[in-house]
């Protein structure tokens, strides 16, 4: 596992080795998710805060499933900075969500 962390971001990039967690179950209590594949799979970003840019974390313009497992609702921009279109959006302790049949092009998120 590698923490990675900015003064205005604050994730931990996981990638998965062994008998590690699968799927949504690799998004922690408190942390809101989002993954480069459906159902949970794929590169995995785990926010606290968020991200100007989801390049850092390998999931941008690449988000097929996500999760909210905060107590704040979060929000997804298809421009960097939190700028542009609103994308995605989850309420406090969402349940796990799949986008759809293409990925969400998101390349910012948020706890708002």
């Amino acid at each position: 596992m590698v923490l990675v962390a900015s003064v205005m971001a604050s994730f931990v990039l996981v990638t998965p080795s062994g008998a590690a967690q699968e799927g949504y179950d690799r998004c922690p209590h408190g942390s809101f998710c989002l993954f480069s594949g459906v159902d949970g799979t794929g590169a995995i970003g785990i926010f606290e805060q968020g991200s100007p840019d989801l390049r850092q974390q390998g999931v941008d313009n690449s988000v097929y499933s996500f999760w909210n497992r905060s107590a704040r609702q979060f929000e997804g921009f298809d421009g960097y900075d939190y700028e542009g279109q609103l994308t995605l959006r989850q309420g406090a302790y969402g349940v796990p969500k799949n986008s759809g049949p293409t990925a969400v092009p998101t390349s910012s998120a948020r706890v708002s």
